[in-house]
């Protein structure tokens, strides 16, 4: 997939708990020429929002002691509402609607499909140029 030139290294904060999938998502990320930005926990991603000019955010929903929903009212009370994806393997119409009210405004379940995946973080960048930077 070859970004428009406004997007490329555009930086994507990596949410996710299970290294596995966080290492996964990293990768895939990288190679479509994304600055994945990783962070195992809500907490940690806080700090790596507060620390870096982040783009957007891809988070699972479950992690400790916060959640992904819970990150993203945190971001945006604190004056970074960045556009988010939520994942999750456990999805309702209420974690759904939960989502909603918190702005978040693409859900995919796990297994994420990495070209959906791709295809949302490009709709949330679009409006990326260089007079945003």
């Amino acid at each position: 997939m070859n970004l428009p030139e406004q997007r490329k290294g555009a930086c994507i904060l990596v949410v996710e708990d299970d290294e596995l999938l966080r290492r996964s998502l990293v990768t895939f990320l990288a190679s479509l020429g994304y600055r994945p930005l990783v962070a195992g926990s809500a907490e940690e991603a806080l700090v790596q929002a507060g620390q870096n000019r982040v783009d957007a955010v891809v988070t699972d929903l479950h992690l400790p002691l916060m959640s992904g929903i819970e990150l993203a009212e945190m971001l945006r009370n604190g004056g970074r509402p960045l556009p988010t994806i939520l994942i999750s393997g456990f999805l309702n119409e209420s974690i759904r609607e939960r989502a909603r009210n918190a702005e978040i405004p693409i859900v995919l379940g796990k297994p994420a499909e990495l070209a959906l995946l791709a295809a949302h973080i490009g709709t949330l960048l679009s409006p990326l140029n260089d007079s945003s930077r």
